[in-house]
């Protein structure tokens, strides 16, 4: 029986997760892991002595990208290059029809969540509205996302190929099941880590940020290229913080 989605392309398939093109251990895996990880921490600016250093918005955003892409470059090597795959003319239709399905997704899952619990915790970056220097701190965070969202990517998707290889290559789960665990498991983790960003507000980060990640994850499942993700994440945000910054 095959083991792929429809919506899935057939002629690639995940890397790493079946150990193909090389076995990734348990101590790779966490290492992968981990790198992003380090790099979230500097972006948040979570209290950790060794990690309290002051770092600028577009410093942090690169900082992210960077421990993310060592720690895939200290454990596979140059087939880290295999997250990125050559992009296709019809990946702009691709593109455009996520981001309106995770707006639409977030949307309605907010709506839901504030008429039962209340109001949304706002994203502190989405009100600079009534900054001096308003245009400035908006185009300096546009920017800053160009780095840090490619990193956060790392953050999610790396997640689902652990997930998905511990389904597959450690239990013997059909590879589809497998996919349908990652998915979820990665896009709860990446929502529980925007619970400082939005004052954590639980419910708010495990499903509008978490429900909107399932979205933005699924471009990855059928293309396994991270420049999609990554273009369906940076419209994503950047749609949804200059609405908010120009009804300030």
């Amino acid at each position: 029986m095959d083991s792929r989605f429809r919506f899935e392309n057939k002629n690639e398939d995940f890397p790493f997760y079946n150990n193909q093109p090389e076995k990734v251990s348990g101590r790779q895996w966490l290492i992968m892991l981990v790198f992003p990880f380090i790099g979230f921490l500097f972006l948040t600016k979570v209290y950790i002595p060794f990690f309290s250093l002051y770092i600028n918005e577009l410093l942090s955003g690169i900082v992210l990208l960077v421990f993310s892409l060592l720690g895939l470059r200290l454990t596979v090597g140059q087939n880290w290059r295999l997250m990125f795959r050559k992009i296709h003319q019809k990946d702009v239709l691709l593109v455009i029809g996520y981001v309106v399905g995770a707006l639409i997704v977030a949307s309605a899952i907010g709506g839901i969540i504030e008429f039962f619990r209340g109001t949304l915790t706002d994203n502190p970056t989405a009100t600079t509205a009534n900054d001096p220097n308003a245009w400035v701190t908006y185009l300096q965070l546009r920017v800053q996302e160009l780095f840090q969202l490619l990193g956060e990517e790392f953050l999610a998707i790396l997640p689902f190929l652990a997930v998905l290889h511990i389904s597959t290559m450690k239990f013997g789960w059909e590879r589809r099941k497998g996919i349908l665990i990652g998915w979820i498991i990665s896009s709860i983790l990446f929502g529980l880590l925007h619970l400082p960003t939005y004052d954590w507000n639980l419910l708010q980060c495990i499903f509008v940020i978490g429900g909107s990640r399932m979205i933005l994850t699924l471009p990855y499942i059928q293309t396994k290229n991270l420049w999609i993700s990554y273009f369906v994440h940076y419209l994503y945000d950047m749609l949804i913080f200059t609405v908010a910054f120009l009804s300030q």
